[in-house]
């Protein structure tokens, strides 16, 4: 019963079509539009349904359309149960990034003390566990399927994440900066990965990294700065999205 409330409130309805072919596109349009999730993206009144269907009926153009396919992409929402504590991992996580990059570019100028990669790293690890502990297992609600599967995929990416830094051994600075590119495209493949399940508009998000990545490729020495402004930025914005009041 809570799984198939949870699919009504944010799962996309199946296109009349994929049951029935037979079902007239323009007929389709107007059940998806009274079925959307957005108040603001149906029809305001039954009056304005009816009106649409008498156009159907009457072979006149219909005022709704379907949206083309990147806006279909984009407007792909299927959020965790509860945004709050994720936004606070968002957050933290976005400051812990920063932070953590910041000071692996400033390791890996001319001369600096490569040897601190490794404890950057160790406490970039300790901390980010420190979050998901804290905003997410230490909460009242339980978790969702949803959210347990959310929080699968992100330990996958990070547990890579931290092998790609062991493959960066031993450590020096031409191996610390030439990993920076591959953690660009792991990036943006974990935002695909969201974006594809749960999320659309962090397919924008994934394919910002994959430009990234070709970026520090041309300019390795900024890579991990670049890294700390972008993640943490991405960060900071979707805890900000995820605060913001949704109306249902």
């Amino acid at each position: 019963m809570f799984d198939t409330l949870l699919q009504v409130r944010h799962k996309q309805p199946h296109p009349p079509q994929s049951f029935n072919p037979k079902i007239h596109q323009d007929l389709q349009t107007i059940c998806l539009k009274c079925l959307e999730k957005d108040p603001g993206q149906r029809y305001p009144t039954a009056e304005e349904v009816a009106k649409e269907l008498n156009r159907y009926l009457e072979s006149e153009p219909i005022e709704a359309r379907p949206p083309n396919w990147l806006a279909r992409v984009l407007r792909k929402q299927h959020k965790v149960i509860e945004p709050l504590s994720w936004s606070y991992v968002a957050l933290l996580g976005a400051a812990v990034t920063f932070c953590t990059h910041s000071a692996i570019f400033w390791i890996t100028q001319p001369g600096g003390p490569t040897f601190l990669f490794a404890p950057c790293v160790g406490i970039n690890a300790v901390l980010s566990a420190l979050i998901f502990w804290i905003c997410l297992f230490r909460r009242r609600e339980p978790f969702t399927p949803e959210e347990w599967h959310i929080f699968y995929i992100c330990s996958y990416f990070v547990s890579t994440a931290f092998v790609l830094y062991a493959a960066a051994f031993p450590w020096d600075r031409e191996s610390i900066l030439a990993l920076y590119p591959a953690l660009a495209l792991l990036t943006g493949l974990y935002h695909f990965v969201l974006a594809r399940l749960y999320w659309g508009p962090l397919y924008l998000d994934g394919l910002v990294f994959y430009l990234l990545a070709i970026v520090m490729k041309l300019t390795p020495e900024w890579a991990p700065l670049e890294f700390a402004v972008i993640s943490g930025g991405h960060g900071l914005a979707s805890g900000l999205i995820l605060r913001k009041p949704r109306e249902d």
